[in-house]
């Protein structure tokens, strides 16, 4: 059975407390965590990483932050620390902020953070790879006050329980202690797609994770244009950009390349089902570094839910 078959299928209404309670599902998630492989991605050679190696586990720079994850966070793969102020990228990925821009101001709280990207993997004849990025810091640095974690979907104002991509598509998960941030966990949850994904509409991968005694929530958008997969990041000032979930999802690497897809949202409406955005208007804007695809001009009239409005993005 598929992932989108898996999709089809409502999950059932409960409440975050129930969802997040320490049951079955955290006690697989928790001992995948614990069991997972504890290699440092730092420590493997170029030969296993084009080799047999999952696609997750692929971090040059061994930051914890695999190489398809920098892509979206436009940050650089080949450097632990981009932009060289001390924090490390995937530091900045949790604080949300421009791994390219020097930047003193730096968090040590309890976080959680979900990234998208995709990657073709040429060993398996291009088939195209989603994967779900979970990034935790636990600022005690002890593993047990990770208690609880639930994913969803949002499909339009439809939700569906994202609890089975845990134990049947965990493909990676790195952790690292850091004296100043306390444990950092990456865990990359692999999903094998297609186009017909993108007939569903926008995706919101969401989930609520209890660390200590508060419940965080994080989520990004799938958004499927012009046969090309993207997701939102963030720049400074809270910038919102439409970035390709991945290197391979552009035709031409040279459309566009020194711009970005900035896009401004206009909430439609609130309700239960959460936050209606609509993308009220996308335009390429000259950046650097950054890449704009052609299909950016199409976003404007997008719509999508947030269940807990744009926070679950920027990180507030």
């Amino acid at each position: 059975m598929g992932f989108v078959d898996r999709m089809e299928r409502p999950a059932k209404p409960r409440g975050v407390s129930n969802a997040l309670a320490l049951g079955g599902l955290a006690a697989l998630l928790l001992a995948a965590v614990r069991f997972a492989t504890d290699r440092s991605p730092a420590t493997l050679r170029p030969a296993e990483m084009e080799a047999g190696t999952p696609l997750s586990q692929i971090d040059h720079d061994g930051d914890l932050l695999p190489d398809s994850a920098e892509w979206v966070l436009f940050s650089d793969p080949a450097k632990k620390d981009s932009d060289l102020d001390g924090a490390d990228d995937f530091i900045e990925a949790l604080d949300a902020t421009d791994p390219n821009v020097k930047d003193g101001k730096r968090s040590a709280k309890d976080s959680f953070r979900i990234l998208l990207s995709t990657i073709r993997d040429n060993r398996t004849a291009g088939v195209r790879r989603l994967y779900v990025h979970l990034l935790f810091r636990i600022a005690s640095g002890r593993f047990k006050d990770l208690k609880g974690l639930t994913l969803f979907l949002k499909v339009g104002n439809k939700q569906f329980s994202g609890d089975s991509l845990i134990w049947r598509n965990l493909e990676s998960v790195f952790t690292r202690t850091d004296p100043k941030q306390g444990l950092l966990i990456c865990m990359n949850i692999m999903v094998p797609v297609n186009d017909t994904l993108g007939n569903f509409g926008p995706i919101t991968f969401g989930g609520y994770s209890w660390i200590g005694s508060v419940i965080h929530k994080a989520a990004n958008v799938l958004i499927h244009r012009g046969g090309v997969f993207h997701t939102i990041s963030v720049i400074p000032s809270h910038t919102l950009i439409m970035q390709s979930t991945g290197p391979d999802e552009i035709a031409n690497p040279f459309w566009s390349k020194n711009k970005a897809c900035v896009f401004t949202l206009d909430v439609q409406a609130i309700g239960r089902g959460g936050v209606l955005c609509e993308v009220k208007d996308a335009a390429c804007e000259i950046a650097t570094r950054l890449r704009c695809t052609s299909s950016c001009r199409n976003m404007k009239g997008l719509t999508f839910f947030l269940p807990d409005g744009l926070g679950l993005i920027t990180g507030g």
